[in-house]
């Protein structure tokens, strides 16, 4: 098995464009904009912080979010990497991009 990688981000936002670029401006406003990412390329996007900084960017979220289900928990960002060598993996690939190991639920294909 290969040696994780440390995180540079985890996802705590999942959710419409607009909602998503209020939010970012309304971090970087309290202070925790420090390395916040935001990508998607449809109409949602995803908002990406520090992992030393999610707690506190969850609970900004959690109090200004117009749709409490956007937002990505901790045990959810747990999804976007993989469990053997901690790689970034997007939603929907069942397959390491880094390892090639499985990802997910094998009876689910």
């Amino acid at each position: 098995m290969a040696e994780k990688r440390p995180r540079r981000r985890v996802p705590v936002f999942l959710g419409k464009v607009g909602e998503a670029q209020r939010l970012q401006r309304l971090l970087a406003a309290a202070g925790l904009g420090e390395g916040l990412e935001l990508t998607g390329r449809s109409r949602r996007r995803t908002i990406w912080c520090a992992p030393a900084l999610a707690a506190a960017t969850r609970a900004l979220l959690r109090a200004h979010t117009r749709e409490p289900a956007d937002l990505v928990s901790a045990d959810e960002a747990e999804y976007w990497f993989c469990t053997d060598c901690g790689a970034e993996v997007a939603l929907g690939v069942h397959y390491c991009p880094a390892c090639g190991a499985f990802i997910g639920d094998p009876h689910a294909l």
